[in-house]
């Protein structure tokens, strides 16, 4: 029943991907962090950060759509197993893959950088405009915070 919804969450980290994220929701940068970034900045795989202020948004959008406490306690506990089991990857290439429990759920082709504003990354739209130009912020070298304008900030830390 929720594997729809986390997966809708992580589809719209992916379709909205990334744009500008909030001065200060961010760590504070360094003078290193202030450095241009490149999408091989990005390369790895990142996990998904379940914080009090994801958790709240999660929960808060379960709880519009499950009125019985004991489903949305167990969809509550879904939802955590779930985010715990999220990561993203950038490959060598530039290919962004999106995963829950290792298994992918989205792969988008290499993307291509059409402006770099600092630490934040705008890529060109992808698939014909249905994926519109996407901002990765790299806060620091273990750190990548996403926007989804339905979702807010997203953010991942650097696993490989």
């Amino acid at each position: 029943m929720l594997k729809p919804l986390v997966a809708a969450l992580a589809l719209a980290a992916t379709s909205a991907l990334f744009a500008c994220s909030h001065e200060d929701s961010q760590p504070e940068e360094t003078e290193e962090a202030q450095q241009p970034v490149s999408v091989a900045d990005l390369t790895g795989r990142w996990a998904f950060v379940y914080d009090a202020d994801r958790k709240a948004a999660v929960e808060a959008e379960i709880s519009k759509k499950v009125s019985d406490p004991k489903e949305r306690a167990a969809a509550f506990e879904e939802a955590a197993r779930e985010a715990a089991a999220s990561e993203v990857e950038f490959t060598a290439d530039g290919e962004y893959i999106s995963r829950i429990d290792d298994k992918e759920i989205f792969r988008a082709p290499p993307l291509e950088v059409e402006r770099v504003d600092g630490r934040t990354l705008h890529t060109k739209p992808m698939k014909g405009g249905k994926i519109p130009s996407i901002a990765l912020t790299l806060v620091n070298d273990d750190t990548l915070v996403m926007t989804d304008p339905h979702k807010g900030d997203l953010t991942f830390r650097r696993v490989k």
